[in-house]
């Protein structure tokens, strides 16, 4: 058995001094190109790991450093790689899952400014397809789910003892999800409670009365309305370019008005209402009176908050 070190920059020489990316002597300056470096490593590296295939791999040891973990005596039977070298292009796995909107820089302000080679004439912008949101983390779901059964045992229990109100105060399900929840979910709890319960009119939290509030309440986590409706009130409120393809319709905003009062989160109904791009003419008379009817519950429920 032969024994020898890994050197995954063998060859390549590496900028100085790290991770600076300017390097001045005097009055001269000049840059240093450490992406291209760092291709160059990672091509090393898959050039060594096409070596290592199928063989059996010893590591004697290998220390970080920092003293933060170590490996002894490792042995690798028979490497097998699960990926392939391939030359990636950027761009076009961006454009997959994000829009490119460029906006020209203005000159004066009635003139832009004039094109030129280097690209100073415009500003690019990427922005996250609608698409994109549908995408969930099936490990993170589970642990909504988990919190949340674990949230509905509580409330019954609690609503069980205390049979004259309606639904569980928030700080009581903040301090039962503390301690608990022992697997919390990356989203805070003020976040995912609207995807599963109900909130009642004096502000408490019940669980769904019937299958079909049940129903409801999955088929809106199943569309992801909770986070499209919170990510396109971020757009309009800060002012960003939304592709026309992602706009959501008249139709889509009656929808997410009616999400809204259900889950109680009204001050978001109230201005998807106001502020959404909502255009009423577009809608049935049924739809449009329950949009209207929805907008003045949520209206309703902030004046009597702010009361």
């Amino acid at each position: 058995m032969t024994t020898g070190q890994m050197d995954l920059f063998g060859g390549v020489k590496l900028a100085e001094p790290e991770p600076t990316t300017t390097v001045k002597l005097g009055r001269k300056a000049v840059q240093i190109p450490l992406r291209k470096k760092r291709r160059e490593a990672v091509k090393r590296l898959m050039e060594i790991l096409e070596e290592l295939e199928g063989k059996d791999i010893y590591i004697g040891s290998y220390d970080a450093g920092g003293r933060h973990f170590w490996l002894d005596n490792l042995k690798l039977q028979r490497l097998q790689l699960e990926w392939h070298p391939m030359r990636l292009n950027f761009d076009d796995l961006l454009g997959q899952i994000a829009t490119e909107v460029k906006t020209p820089i203005m000159k004066t302000l009635f003139e832009n400014k004039a094109p030129d080679f280097f690209g100073a004439h415009e500003i690019s912008r990427w922005y996250l397809k609608e698409t994109e949101l549908a995408v969930t983390d099936a490990a993170e779901t589970a642990r909504e789910d988990a919190a949340a059964e674990n949230l509905n045992s509580f409330i019954k229990e609690y609503l069980t003892k205390h049979a004259g109100d309606e639904g569980v105060h928030y700080s009581d399900l903040f301090e039962h999800f503390i301690y608990a929840v022992k697997d919390k979910p990356r989203r805070h709890l003020t976040e995912f409670l609207p995807d599963y319960f109900y909130k009642t009119d004096q502000g408490t939290w019940r669980n769904p009365d019937s299958e079909e509030e049940d129903l409801a309440k999955q088929e809106a986590r199943k569309k992801g309305l909770g986070r499209r409706v919170k990510r396109y009130i971020a757009q309009l409120e800060q002012g960003m370019f939304i592709p026309e393809q992602e706009r959501p319709s008249d139709a889509t905003l009656a929808e997410w008005i009616r999400h809204c009062k259900r889950a109680g989160l009204y001050e978001q109904g109230k201005y998807l209402y106001e502020k959404g791009g909502l255009t009423l003419d577009n809608l049935t008379d049924e739809v449009m009176a329950s949009v209207e009817e929805d907008y003045q519950v949520c209206a309703r429920m902030l004046a009597r908050a702010s009361g």
